[in-house]
């Protein structure tokens, strides 16, 4: 179980740190062309979305003492040291890499008093909020990007997805996150049927 935690641990760290080398360096980062961001066979972009629908961000912060992390990884997976099998459990690895409080600070003040959940001792942060509030905070419109199961011919079971390929995030809250769900979301690829997420983890 212990083992488990810590690869999950391990899986969120990789994908967080190579979307914030991805990202460093620039002063208003305008989010790449959609085309970019994966396989679009399949994909058309159906208009714009309505102002008022519902829109998931999820900030994923830059993690701290991550070659820490991988030191105490290489111990306790090394026979030949004490700390061999003596594993972090989910809680106390997520403790190590916590964010900066400044980082976690920037997210909360652009997300302008709107309720927000913070889950592994901040690492991410979401907030579920209309079209219209999440492009005033990250710039340009979202679209809707549908396309019909594969082998399909009824284009009543198409399946959509919200992109922002014309974002422009201000250059502190990029700084802040190692990547912004969906801005930074590959588009699923073309897989046989509708897409179906999980209630309590919906990456729209």
């Amino acid at each position: 179980m212990v083992c488990l935690l810590v690869a999950s641990a391990l899986i969120c760290l990789a994908s967080v740190v190579t979307a914030e080398a991805a990202s460093a360096g620039a002063a208003v980062v305008p989010a790449a062309a959609l085309a970019q961001r994966g396989p679009t066979r399949g994909w058309a972009e159906k208009g714009p979305a309505a102002a008022e629908e519902e829109v998931e961000l999820i900030f994923a912060l830059k993690l701290q003492n991550t070659a820490e992390l991988e030191r105490i990884l290489e111990r306790v997976s090394d026979p030949s040291s004490p700390d061999y099998g003596h594993y972090l459990t989910k809680a106390q690895a997520d403790h190590l890499t916590a964010p900066r409080h400044q980082d976690v600070d920037i997210v909360e003040r652009f997300l302008r008093g709107r309720p927000f959940h913070v889950t592994s001792e901040g690492s991410f942060i979401s907030c579920r909020l209309p079209v219209h509030a999440a492009e005033a905070i990250l710039g340009g419109r979202f679209v809707r990007m549908c396309r019909v199961a594969v082998g399909s011919q009824d284009e009543s079971k198409e399946s959509c997805v919200l992109r922002n390929p014309t974002a422009a995030v201000p250059a502190a809250l990029r700084s802040a996150c190692g990547a912004i769900s969906p801005l930074d979301d590959p588009l699923p690829p073309a897989l046989p049927g509708p897409i179906v997420g999980l209630p309590e983890a919906r990456w729209l």
